[in-house]
């Protein structure tokens, strides 16, 4: 019975460990190339999984749509749960593919359905020796989501992990099961997992937050990192002066705008000092001329500075109220 439910309910085949990369979240993925697809899908980086060890399988991903993830915990390098999403074509697909899952459990909906936080999932408990085994799915649009509380032969059941990564589930998938229309539909997706998280993409910084009117998580457009970037922040220039100090200097332009000036506290070990070449304003550099607040950031002095009125001498529009300079003059709009 077990066995079988196994394979019904998870239905994904897992390989063992390959290599290991650590990831930025204090966790290790067994192999580099299904990192980046278990950061976009699944979940992997909430402090309960600190130093856990991430491993599954996503073969032939772009083709089936299907990625599995074992949780592995540092302290008996053992699973502790597992979670697997199929990916549809739509939510017809996913409905019907949960129908003939509930259909061959050969159980009424009764006896599995439960809600959490107003989701209404799908639960299967089997009494083994002294745990039980449980086992949780449900559909999120064109999703179908499914887990379980322990490893593969059954001699661990870890109750709280899984819980804790049902919650996170549901909330970057929420159910739509027995809801119709418009009310069926998730009002939006979290693309990060949580506020104030950072990454890169190609030279951009980007950071995690909620930048319009829904309640969900997004990238904003970051800003450009001139020197690079890495682990989520920009790349500066270290520069090692006469009198052996390592000064960390920070370069914003017109392209990059403001940068983030790491806190003191930082990890890079040996920096003395960072230098903003330009005009640092609440932990970030702002470029020269870069307008703020009726305000204009001077290279002469590194501060920002009133903007200028009309008649006022200029070389630059940025240094005029109404950003319009004539003939070394400040002109009105």
């Amino acid at each position: 019975m077990k066995k079988g439910l196994l394979n019904l309910i998870l239905g994904v085949i897992l390989v063992g460990m390959i290599g290991f990369v650590v990831a930025e979240a204090s966790v290790i993925f067994e192999d580099p190339n299904n990192e980046q697809i278990f950061k976009e899908y699944m979940v992997w980086d909430l402090p309960e999984l600190k130093d856990f060890i991430l491993g599954g399988v996503n073969e032939n991903f772009e083709v089936d749509k299907r990625v599995s993830i074992r949780y592995r915990s540092p302290q008996d390098n053992d699973q502790h749960s597992e979670f697997g999403l199929l990916i549809f074509n739509d939510k017809e697909e996913s409905i019907a593919y949960l129908d003939s899952k509930i259909k061959d459990l050969g159980v009424s909906l009764e006896e599995l359905i439960k809600e959490i936080n107003e989701n209404k999932v799908f639960e299967v408990q089997i009494q083994e020796s002294n745990e039980i085994s449980r086992h949780i799915f449900w559909i999120s649009e064109k999703y179908y989501v499914q887990g379980w509380n322990g490893n593969d032969i059954g001699t661990i059941y870890d109750d709280e992990l899984f819980d804790v990564l049902t919650l996170a589930y549901l909330e970057k998938y929420p159910s739509t099961y027995g809801c119709e229309g418009d009310e069926c539909s998730p009002a939006c997706a979290n693309e990060c997992s949580k506020e104030g998280q950072k990454r890169c993409d190609n030279e951009n910084s980007q950071t995690c937050s909620n930048y319009d009117d829904d309640s969900c998580l997004e990238w904003n457009s970051g800003i450009i990192c001139p020197h690079g970037c890495s682990n989520g922040v920009c790349d500066y220039i270290l520069e090692e002066q006469e009198n052996a100090t390592i000064y960390y200097y920070i370069e914003p332009n017109e392209s990059s705008g403001p940068l983030e000036i790491p806190e003191e506290n930082s990890n890079l070990e040996g920096v003395d000092l960072f230098v903003c070449s330009g005009c640092e304003f609440e932990n970030e550099c702002y470029p020269f001329g870069y307008r703020k607040e009726r305000k204009f950031c001077l290279d002469s002095n590194n501060q920002f500075v009133e903007q200028k009125k009309a008649a006022s001498n200029c070389d630059n529009n940025f240094e005029c109220k109404t950003n319009i300079c004539i003939n070394q003059k400040c002109v009105s709009g």
